[in-house]
């Protein structure tokens, strides 16, 4: 994933304060989190709202330290 790596640099070189990503479904999700990245993602934005709570995503993401 080239583009982690990317962003993985910009953190080092204080250009970047966090990681975040975006409508990444739960099994990728896992893949980014598990790959051993040095820099941990720390935000997952997904559309959610009264009628689409997401429950199963943001039970997914608190388990690998990850804010809906």
């Amino acid at each position: 994933m080239p583009i982690i790596t990317n962003l993985e640099e910009s953190y080092k070189e204080d250009k970047a304060k966090d990681i975040g990503i975006s409508n990444f479904y739960s099994d990728r999700l896992a893949d980014i989190c598990l790959l051993g990245r040095e820099i941990i993602t720390r935000v997952n934005q997904v559309k959610t709202n009264p009628l689409n709570a997401q429950v199963k995503a943001q039970e997914n993401m608190e388990k690998y330290g990850v804010q809906m």
